[in-house]
């Protein structure tokens, strides 16, 4: 009994010591597991300066609103003799495209933590002069206001500016997707030279003709521009930008006055109603510190130890639809006709007395382009990408010169129904592309390859019964009166943009590129009494594209993710 007695004290003995233990144990302090500090992103708030480069488009119709001589109106006058014949041409396009570059300034607010508002000034620097030949104003009617080849009307466009507000939202702490409007100003210059030609120039130094020989319009005129365009926050304070804006001028009126000799004067009024298409790359500074703000992001759940930083992968197929725009610079020439008697040579030669002959004249356009593109991209290192593309886009627009069915001119101009047009529709490319991952989730790249441009031109000559050389009333006229040619011309490109990976897998850019499609050769035939009339002339196109685009990239099997 003693002994049973003893051994359960010891079992107790041992219990007790090993309850002790425990509560010891429980009178320890235990380290709490801290939640790791939300996520925190640079603030946008701040002064900027930048500087951007890229192109301005520049579309100028021209029309010639009232001429009077001697105090008669010449314009309504003149027209109303022509009439029978068609009437008057009083407008004609004088469009350009040029290099842009520009300085810019701003300040930004971040007034909510996926929300930025701002205010911003540029100013532009983009010279470019387009000439109309042949006439010296954009119209077709003679006695006193008809053209002569040495005759020449031009449109120049220099410097703009623009004070904007700026609203933006944050798809992620570090893209921006912005809109902008505001005030804008454009510097042009319009000029107007008179034939001095000593045989029949309207302005030559001789009695009974018009001075001055040369007169230079020059008008700053304001505006409105709307755009928008993506921003990103590279390392340190640098945002680089991708951005596109459009302004309308309104109309810049003119009134020219040239003295006749013989006694009164001719006086003038013209139009110009002016749009702009601007696009442009930028890198810019922002000003003090960073001043961190909390994003507004989900914390993940406690960790004892942070993971490393890690990215998704660039790597993968995407497939993306593009919107923007496409200017189309198109130099139209003459460069050989025969009639079964005379020819480019002879014809020229026997007008050299009178200044020769116009043989080109511009065609330019800017329109709207909207398509798809899709891709690879293999992210072959941490921070490089290369990969490859394609993409189709739709363009619908056509530029008309009026008063002649060819780009020539060998003393006076054509009739108003005669008309000369180049339509250029769709384009598409196939790329290779290489880039550089300034951030994990945005990329600066270079792309280039092969370009497809579908280009038509079409010559109408006119039927008119009394004057038109493709009338069906006339001994031998011309037939048919209008032919239409159309080209597939294969080109080069090359260009760059800005990508920005955004939430999920869906990536944001902006993208810039240069085409040439070097010459395309035409030759048109049309039969008059049995004889051909045959015309050859080249276009030569380059275009201008500027687009956003968003894609959606797919996951690949094999991807690697990138650790920062």
């Amino acid at each position: 009994m003693v002994g049973r007695l003893g051994s359960l004290l010891v079992v107790l003995a041992a219990a007790a010591a090993a309850l002790g233990g425990v509560a010891t144990a429980a009178d320890l302090p235990i380290k709490t597991l801290k939640a790791p500090p939300p996520v925190v992103a640079p603030s946008w708030s701040g002064f900027y300066l930048g500087v951007g480069v890229g192109f301005r488009s520049t579309q100028t119709d021209a029309t010639v609103t009232n001429a009077t001589l001697g105090g008669a109106n010449n314009l309504a006058n003149n027209c109303a003799v022509l009439a029978p014949q068609g009437g008057c041409v009083t407008a004609e396009p004088v469009n350009d495209t040029a290099f842009r570059l520009n300085p810019y300034v701003g300040f930004n607010w971040q007034v909510a933590p996926q929300w930025v508002v701002g205010v911003e000034g540029d100013y532009g620097w983009a010279s470019k002069t387009t000439t109309l030949n042949g006439t010296f104003y954009p119209s077709n009617f003679p006695f006193g206001l008809g053209g002569l080849v040495p005759d020449t009307f031009s449109v120049k466009t220099t410097w703009d500016a623009s004070a904007r507000g700026r609203a933006g939202f944050l798809v992620t702490p570090s893209v921006l997707v912005y809109a902008t409007g505001g005030a804008a100003w454009l510097h042009v210059e319009s000029t107007s030279s008179c034939s001095t030609n000593p045989v029949a120039g309207q302005c030559r130094a001789n009695p009974f003709t018009f001075t001055p020989a040369v007169i230079t319009d020059s008008k700053t005129k304001t505006g409105w521009t709307i755009g928008g365009g993506v921003e990103a926050m590279l390392w340190g304070n640098w945002l680089a930008r991708a951005e596109y804006r459009y302004a309308d001028y309104g109309t810049i009126t003119n009134t020219d006055i040239r003295a006749f000799t013989g006694g009164g004067a001719m006086v003038v009024t013209y139009d110009l109603a002016v749009r702009t298409h601007t696009a442009q790359f930028g890198l810019a500074y922002k000003f003090g510190a960073s001043n961190p703000v909390a994003a507004d992001m989900p914390v993940k759940a406690p960790v004892l130890k942070a993971p490393p930083v890690l990215a998704a992968s660039w790597t993968g197929a995407y497939l993306g639809a593009g919107v923007g725009m496409r200017s189309s610079v198109v130099d139209a020439t003459v460069t050989n006709f025969s009639d079964g008697a005379a020819n480019l040579a002879n014809t020229c030669a026997t007008f050299a007395p009178f200044g020769g002959c116009v043989t080109s004249e511009p065609l330019n356009n800017t329109a709207f382009r909207i398509g798809p593109y899709l891709g690879f991209n293999w992210q072959v290192a941490p921070q490089w990408v290369v990969g490859v593309e394609g993409d189709w886009a739709w363009v619908g627009k056509t530029t008309t010169l009026n008063g002649m069915f060819y780009p020539f001119l060998s003393l006076f101009t054509g009739f108003a129904a005669d008309t000369f047009s180049v339509r250029t529709t769709w384009d598409a490319s196939a790329r290779g592309r290489i880039g550089y991952l300034v951030t994990p989730s945005v990329l600066v790249y270079a792309t280039g390859g092969a370009a497809w441009l579908h280009v038509e031109s079409t010559s109408s000559c006119s039927t008119n019964p009394l004057a038109g050389a493709c009338s069906a009333a006339g001994f031998g006229a011309l037939a048919p009166a209008i032919i239409s040619d159309a080209t597939t011309k294969t080109g080069g490109t090359i260009g760059g943009g800005i990508e920005a990976m955004l939430w999920g897998n869906w990536i944001a850019r902006g993208e810039y590129r240069y085409a040439d499609f070097g010459t395309i050769s035409q030759t048109d035939t049309r039969i008059a009494g049995g004889i051909p009339l045959i015309v050859s002339y080249d276009l030569r196109v380059k275009t201008h594209t500027a687009s956003f685009g968003l894609a959606y990239k797919f996951d690949w099997p094999g991807a690697v993710v990138a650790k920062y």
